[in-house]
């Protein structure tokens, strides 16, 4: 009982959504309804109901009782006490009408309010007719006394019917009404005793009752002392390291409208030692109304704390599919780009099991977290106090695994090769070889802005087309190379392409360059789509702009059923191609555009081609024995990466998959210098784990060209139409003597091919 009529004068909103939790979900119902509640709540229900009639009841009598105590008299108590009583029992069958057909809140609101007014005046009244002057000290302290009740009535009221408080506005008319009625009504009863005294009681009784009226309701009656209090909480907190914020008013009291000293420190102060309070006043905060710009305040360092939690957690996975805007603002944007790219480091460190990796991840993520120090460091010093706990954080995580990796690291060779990853400039750059040929022919036919046409990298699968294209940003420095894998962004139409088309070209661009791109436009897709590239034209002005569109024979099928808006793409395409002149068009796939259809021929002008396949000899050789400077020289020695070389045919998958596992081995037996024998042994692994690539290529194949992999593959000769002579030759499975370039291919054939590919070839 107490504890609700706390609730239902200081604490009216979190009062309703508890009620609501316990099954109530209009508190504000009459009693009718509230009496037709479901079985399932009956009890809850009826709690609620004998709990407010008390309190309409203990309004009611409250009232008589205050005014024949303030209004007593040795000439007429028992008229006083009377009236008083009449007054409670009014006021009490009016709240009970109402809460009958009106509302249980509101029947106690007005019934408290009605007490305290009427039986003031009835008690007057009978001091009146008793003879008895009325004093204005004990008149004033019933207006102080019914603006208290009313005051808290009204905001009891509206907080519990509608979770919600009221304006400034409605106060201030409540209270100007209030003060009229009250000091009219107070006029007319002493108006009878001595007219000429009357005005100026009534109107000072009724200035009084308005000004406390008001006061309750805004509840600044309440802060001056809240605020002290509040102030001598954080002081103890931060000075004497006691924890008070479970003290603070905001937890008993949540209408209060002005903001409380020192509240939003002293929450930061208890995220160390207590953040499960720290969010619950958070919570609150949102609710009270003085308090919420403290709630976004609050917020960034709440979000702060959630990454110190993940990142001691290593959970990054978790960390990275945070929204891009988790930090508001645009530095804010900023540095939890930088910050991303050091959790992303993180990650792939925390997924590898090659130490060497793992180092090589744990490095780029100590560079990134430099970076990131220097930039909250010359930024604003809000920014700093938020992110500077989370960069130690990281900081510490990133040393902790370093130290950890070095360990095991130095008592193994380390190994750099990455089978059927795509490059990265941040993983593998000392691994990209022999396309150097291929980016300088790029960089000139992107010098020239007169010249329009667009160019398709075209090679077989696993060649390192995309690997290329990755690194692209630093082998371009001047080229703003905006990556986009059709395969890895599921898409199902045009909105959707150009939606991420644009999310992922703002993200390299921040990533890359730490530039700003233009979001995508308002508009259909296709008009949208049109605006954007016209915007990045412009900022084509000062860096090329270079749109690389890996597996581009995907995009056939990226609209499935819908051919208009393929063709309104190509289209697009086919204009950005022709007029624009500084943003550019790369395409990368496996097969040619003669291979495609008519379409792509047509819509894909001026096209030039650019040819990738397998290493030089020369090449294949220096990756193998030198990948990385720190690489020991005795370890693949020639005789051993010219046998790789000669089963792999310096396919670049093939020679990465051959380097990794040869090192794996190393590792394993604890030896660091490889030997002919050891070929073997890797042969079988190769064959298991390269499985989906040789099945891939058979299946892939037209019927002709896959009985001649399967011939050449068993050391019989077969004859060719020209048809299958290039298409094996385009995709660098045969030599220009029709032999089997990739031996271990064939290999795989002999002894893997299933019954499948078998049944093709008869």
């Amino acid at each position: 009982m107490g504890r609700l009529f706390w609730m239902l004068s200081m604490q009216p909103l979190q009062l309703r959504g508890w009620l609501q939790e316990c099954g109530i979900d209009h508190p504000d119902d009459s009693l009718l309804n509230l009496l037709r509640a479901r079985d399932e709540d009956a009890e809850s229900h009826r709690g609620y109901i004998v709990r407010m009639l008390i309190l309409l009841w203990i309004s009611g009598l409250m009232g008589a009782l205050l005014t024949a105590v303030f209004l007593r008299r040795p000439e007429s108590p028992q008229n006083i006490l009377v009236a008083a009583l009449m007054g409670g029992g009014l006021a009490g069958l009016t709240g009970l009408l109402i809460a009958v057909f009106g509302g249980m809140v509101l029947a106690v609101g007005v019934t408290a309010a009605l007490s305290i007014t009427l039986t003031s005046t009835f008690g007057l009244m009978a001091a009146v007719g008793a003879g008895v002057e009325p004093g204005l000290a004990q008149a004033a302290t019933m207006g102080i006394a019914a603006g208290i009740a009313t005051g808290l009535a009204l905001d009891a009221t509206r907080g519990v019917a509608a979770g919600e408080a009221r304006s400034f506005l409605a106060i201030s008319a409540s209270s100007l009404l209030g003060g009229l009625f009250y000091g009219a009504e107070l006029k007319l009863v002493v108006d009878a005793f001595d007219p000429l005294r009357s005005v100026s009681l009534g109107l000072g009784v009724g200035l009084t009752f308005g000004l406390f009226l008001f006061l309750t309701s805004s509840r600044l009656i309440f802060y001056p002392f809240e605020a002290l209090f509040q102030m001598m909480l954080y002081g103890l907190q931060q000075w004497a390291k006691v924890g008070t914020l479970h003290l603070t008013p905001i937890l008993f009291h949540d209408l209060s409208r002005l903001p409380y000293p020192g509240l939003f420190r002293h929450i930061l102060l208890a995220l160390e030692s207590d953040p499960e309070l720290a969010e619950r006043v958070r919570e609150v905060c949102q609710v009270v109304p003085g308090q919420r710009s403290i709630t976004v305040r609050l917020l960034p360092y709440l979000q702060a704390r959630q990454l110190e939690s993940l990142i001691e957690a290593r959970d990054f996975e978790t960390l990275l599919r945070l929204p891009a805007d988790f930090l508001p603002g645009a530095e804010g944007a900023s540095r939890w780009e930088t910050f991303r790219e050091a959790a992303r480091y993180l990650q792939a460190a925390q997924a590898t099991a090659t130490p060497y990796l793992r180092l090589q991840h744990l490095r780029k993520a100590e560079e990134t977290i430099a970076t990131l120090g220097t930039q909250i460091l010359s930024g604003k010093p809000q920014l700093f106090e938020i992110l500077n706990g989370p960069v130690l954080v990281l900081r510490t995580a990133t040393q902790k695994g370093r130290q950890e990796a070095e360990s095991v690291a130095v008592r193994q060779v380390p190994n750099p090769f990455r089978a059927g990853d795509p490059l990265t400039p941040e993983q593998g750059r000392e691994l990209f070889r022999g396309r150097e040929d291929i980016v300088r022919r790029i960089e000139q036919m992107l010098v020239d802005p007169n010249r329009s046409f667009s160019l398709a990298l075209l090679g077989p699968r696993r060649c390192g087309k995309t690997s290329l294209l990755r690194m692209l940003p630093i082998l371009l420095p001047d080229t703003f190379c905006l990556f986009f894998d059709l395969q890895a962004n599921p898409i199902d139409s045009p909105k959707a392409f150009f939606r991420a088309l644009a999310e992922r070209g703002l993200e390299q661009a921040r990533r890359d360059r730490r530039v700003e791109l233009p979001a995508l436009p308002a508009g259909t897709p296709f008009e949208a789509g049109g605006r954007w590239l016209d915007q990045l034209e412009e900022v084509g002005r000062q860096r090329r702009v270079l749109l690389c569109f890996d597996e581009f024979e995907s995009l056939e099928g990226t609209f499935p059923g819908e051919g208009p808006d393929l063709e309104k793409l190509m289209g697009l395409l086919r204009g950005t191609i022709q007029h624009k002149r500084f943003v550019r068009l790369l395409v990368a796939g496996t097969a040619p555009f003669d291979e495609l259809g008519p379409m792509w021929n047509n819509y894909f002008i001026n096209l030039r081609e650019l040819h990738i396949g397998h290493l030089e000899k020369s090449r294949a050789l220096e990756l193998l024995m030198r990948p990385i400077p720190e690489f020991p020289p005795e370890a693949v020695s020639p005789e051993i990466a010219e046998a790789i070389f000669e089963r792999t045919g310096g396919q670049p998958y093939l020679l990465q998959l051959y380097g990794s596992i040869l090192i794996l081995r190393l590792n394993d037996q604890g030896r660091r210098q490889a030997s002919l024998d050891d070929l073997s042994a890797v042969d079988e692994v190769v064959l298991t784990e390269g499985r989906p690539y040789f099945a891939n290529t058979l299946q892939s194949a037209p019927e002709e060209a896959r009985r001649t992999l399967v011939a050449l593959s068993e050391g019989r000769q077969v004859a060719l139409s020209s048809r299958a002579r290039v298409w094996l030759r385009r995709r660098s499975l045969i030599g220009e003597d029709n032999t089997l370039l990739i031996p271990i291919l064939g290999t795989w054939i002999r002894e893997e091919s299933d019954e499948l590919f078998q049944g093709k070839t008869q």
